[in-house]
């Protein structure tokens, strides 16, 4: 009969076994580190069983072959965090320490005998790893993620780290005295049970990381315009409302951009689609390679783009608007190839006013781009340069042209 001890085995063993079918439906997701990770849990499980059948395994299968698939299988968590991480695996360092825990382990199961001994070189050897994923996570980790799961990665290694060296240090200073694993005493039941719940803790956990991989590329698909590199309008949209709600509460400033390229139905009629594909990625690529950190680049639709400024007032916003302009046309002016179309931009910008609607502020901005269109196009126009309020037509037959009205009533929407 199995006793208390050799229960747990078998139900952390079925837990990590669940864990290796969950990773092997994310295999097609290619996520970095599943690979490594299922590899770690065919280690434990064959280390776990080794330990539930120790009353006919032989004592070397027990001791030295089941620590050293427990070893392997922490170092290949180990790499599969680094991969995930996007890290570069750790040789040969890893699999150094497992020859040398190893090493020490038959010798002192062979020679010795000393149980005591064995448990501080595996105790030392699990600190090490687990304090060395715990420190891969932490730097590595993504500030834009939800914490979750990096968080309970972090929690149950800081279990393990301390689990691990209150063992050790119990069987250094002489107060915990066995000469099996499993003897079934309250000190012992405590340390085995904890360290056991480590191992399908770690896959859990590792399950969270990959878990969040996927939902990160969901929202990246969602969210980040494929052509341009600019968020989707969804996600910029978003990112505005955080950044008003925001202001709002620290009183802060920042200013918005509506930028729409000239007469770009132009080169889709005269080059085709793929020459105009081809623009809006450049133009995208300029623009982002020209725009701040903390600036917000999305793109509405069609040719149309938005840019958020943080921390900038309207003439300031212009003014980075207005230089983006030049060096954009200089950029396509430079390339002295006919088969790419030069091309300009037109712009409206406006700041946020704390309080109002966001409706309010696009509204500002997108009257002050048309009034730019209705100026000649290829400029930046403040809203502050647009009449806030329609004028009457000089006479019946002539429209004023500052008539935020007019304007739109004028200027195609191929333009």
């Amino acid at each position: 009969m199995l006793n208390s001890l050799s229960v747990v085995f078998v139900v952390m063993t079925l837990a990590n076994f669940m864990s290796l079918v969950i990773f092997g439906s994310l295999r097609h997701a290619a996520i970095p580190g599943v690979g490594r990770w299922m590899a770690a849990n065919v280690l434990a499980i064959a280390g776990m069983v080794l330990y539930a059948l120790r009353d006919v395994s032989p004592n070397f299968l027990l001791v030295i072959l089941s620590n050293a698939l427990f070893c392997f299988s922490i170092v290949q968590g180990y790499q599969g965090c680094r991969q995930f991480c996007l890290q570069p695996p750790a040789t040969p360092g890893p699999y150094i320490a497992v020859v040398l825990a190893m090493a020490g382990i038959g010798y002192l199961n062979n020679g010795r005998q000393d149980f005591g001994a064995r448990v501080i070189v595996f105790s030392i050897f699990f600190v090490c790893m687990y304090a060395a994923m715990g420190r891969l996570l932490w730097v590595h980790r993504k500030p834009e993620r939800p914490f979750y799961a990096y968080g309970f990665m972090l929690g149950v290694l800081a279990v393990g780290v301390l689990a691990s060296a209150a063992r050790g240090l119990t069987f250094a200073i002489g107060v915990a005295h066995q000469k099996t694993l499993l003897l079934p005493t309250t000190l012992n039941i405590v340390f085995v049970f904890t360290l056991l719940l480590v191992l399908p803790a770690l896959s859990i956990g590792m399950v969270m990381l990959a878990h969040d991989n996927m939902t990160e590329r969901l929202e990246h698909w969602v969210n980040q315009d494929e052509l341009t590199g600019a968020l989707t309008r969804r996600g910029f949209f978003a990112k505005l409302h955080a950044v008003i709600k925001q202001t709002s509460q620290a009183s802060g400033v920042f200013s918005v951009a509506i930028v729409d390229l000239d007469h770009f139905k132009s080169i889709n009629d005269q080059y085709g689609h793929a020459m105009g594909d081809l623009v809006l990625t450049r133009v995208g690529q300029l623009i982002v390679s020209s725009l701040r950190e903390a600036d917000v680049f999305g793109r509405l639709g069609g040719e149309e783009f938005v840019i958020m400024f943080p921390g900038l007032h309207r003439r300031e916003a212009a003014s980075r608007l207005e230089a983006l302009r030049v060096g954009l046309r200089d950029d396509f002016a430079r390339t002295q190839d006919d088969a790419v179309p030069v091309f300009t931009f037109s712009a409206g910008v406006d700041e946020y006013r704390v309080g109002e609607p966001m409706e309010n502020l696009m509204h500002r901005a997108d009257t002050a781009l048309y009034a730019a269109k209705a100026q000649g196009r290829d400029r930046v126009v403040s809203a502050d340069q647009v009449p806030a309020e329609p004028r009457e037509a000089p006479d019946a037959g002539a429209a004023d042209t500052a008539d935020p009205a007019w304007i739109r009533s004028t200027i195609r929407a191929d333009d």
